[in-house]
């Protein structure tokens, strides 16, 4: 069994253990996405790392993800390879697109 499914079904376990505050955490993670259609980061900046963790979030809660919200804003990276070949570094494809990245450490 994958990391991932493990993850689903523990989260699926404790939305029920969340009971009537299962609404309230959907509610949350649906304030994260921005206007851009990305998890917002700790500044409110539309943040492709911070969107994994909400979609991760919305799904784990079963609630319906705002493909059309998000989608233009995660196509905006494409597959992640930059021209000549070489993979997206998190920082340059973002700016070019106007996308901002997490800030690293």
């Amino acid at each position: 069994m994958s990391l991932r499914l493990q993850m689903l079904q523990i989260a699926r376990v404790a939305q029920k253990a969340l009971g009537e505050s299962a609404g309230l955490v959907r509610d949350f993670l649906m304030r994260q996405i921005t206007p851009e259609g990305g998890g917002a980061d700790r500044a409110g900046r539309p943040d492709l790392y911070y969107t994994i963790f909400v979609l991760a979030g919305l799904e784990a809660v079963q609630a319906e993800i705002p493909k059309a919200r998000v989608e233009p804003f995660v196509s905006g990276f494409g597959d992640g390879a930059r021209p000549g070949g070489d993979r997206w570094n998190g920082r340059s494809a973002a700016r070019s697109n106007g996308n901002s990245t997490r800030k690293s450490d």
